[in-house]
């Protein structure tokens, strides 16, 4: 429900802006603002979970994203718009910070925890933009007010949930900050990777598109095909043997990088271009279910929020940077070229595969 009504707001919130008479310029510095609040509010969330149990931000986050809608509906004034959009960043920092926290804290594995909240995630957000894209059309009230019956669906699921209690305060401050750890340092990379991924999905994969002439149903089906791969490489990975954790990490980074690397290249070619980015996208499919599961494995169970925040903080960096790297280039070089570079640094992330050899054996889950 929650993803549903979140990828409905990807639509709903530009078109409520666009209507108002607002230009593209707003809605950048609009996207930004939430984008920073998110930045801080993940980085914040592992001190939160400290006092706070994770069920209850998971509570917290389907309210938030309704009063968004709710703001957004009454008035489509700039300071109601900015409003709305800092709501949608708490209310999505907050969920799938403490939503990634709760699944690997369950009996289950971790691996599979996050396989099952991811898979439900990417389904939401197939589901939610072309909700929204339909609703609009008998006007963006419409599809606003399903935004709020969407996200009020959420609340309560998240009430049922079981009731882990905060995690216990540090007794004494670490040695380092906890990204560095070994494990942890390769997922957060990773998670650089799959954020960076789909920042450019959002935004110059399209353009890469449209500048090989395709049509927009086309580019609508060749982005369909990344995000459905996307899909299946989050199914696929719940079920991964612990010896093939190794190649499965370096072969999906690769993937994930270089599928988008040589897309500018072969773009011409529907075919070619399918295949680039079905990969691109199975990689990056698994990574993010991957990298969460390795962070939450390498740390003690207390400390499984504030890994769950500092891989959140450096995904969404990544989301948000990439593309500015990609505006930045294109500059001075050819957007094929700017994403030639942008897309093969998201696949350096798999020389640190090596961490994971010198992860220490989890501690014990208290029962």
């Amino acid at each position: 429900m929650f993803a549903s009504a979140l990828g409905l707001s990807s639509v709903a919130l530009p078109l409520r802006a666009l209507d108002a008479g607002h230009g593209a310029g707003i809605i950048g510095l609009l996207v930004a603002l939430s984008a920073f609040v998110q930045i801080v509010t993940r980085s914040r969330l592992g001190a939160v979970m400290r006092r706070v149990p994770d069920s209850v931000l998971l509570a917290f986050a389907p309210v938030a994203l309704a009063l968004c809608f709710a703001v957004v509906l009454a008035s489509p004034s700039v300071a109601s718009l900015a409003v709305g959009w800092v709501l949608l960043a708490l209310a999505r920092a907050c969920f799938w910070t403490a939503g990634q926290t709760h699944a690997v804290r369950g009996r289950s594995s971790s691996l599979r925890g996050m396989a099952r909240l991811n898979f439900w995630g990417s389904l939401g957000a197939l589901v939610g933009p072309v909700l929204a894209g339909v609703l609009a059309e008998s006007g963006i009230e419409t599809a606003l007010v399903t935004g709020i019956a969407l996200a009020g669906l959420g609340i309560a699921p998240s009430l049922a949930l079981e009731r882990y209690p905060p995690f216990a305060k540090r007794q004494a401050k670490a040695k380092g900050a906890i990204w560095r750890r070994p494990g942890v340092d390769a997922a957060c990379y990773s998670g650089a990777t799959a954020g960076a991924w789909r920042g450019l999905m959002d935004g110059y994969v399209p353009v890469v598109l449209e500048a090989a002439r395709h049509s927009s149903t086309t580019i609508g089906a060749l982005v369909s095909v990344a995000n459905a791969t996307s899909v299946v490489g989050t199914v696929v990975i719940g079920k991964l043997r612990a010896s093939w954790t190794a190649p499965t990490f370096v072969l999906s980074t690769l993937a994930a990088g270089l599928g988008l690397a040589v897309l500018g290249y072969v773009s011409g070619s529907v075919p070619v271009a399918a295949l680039a980015l079905g990969l691109s996208g199975l990689g990056a499919g698994v990574i993010q279910t991957l990298g969460p599961a390795l962070a939450a494995t390498s740390v003690g169970e207390q400390e499984k929020g504030e890994v769950m925040a500092a891989y959140g903080t450096v995904r969404t960096s990544a989301m948000f940077l990439a593309p500015l790297a990609v505006a930045g280039g294109i500059v001075v070089v050819p957007i094929p070229l700017a994403l030639l570079i942008v897309g093969a640094g998201l696949a350096l992330p798999s020389f640190a595969v090596g961490s994971l050899k010198r992860v220490p054996a989890p501690a014990p889950t208290a029962s």
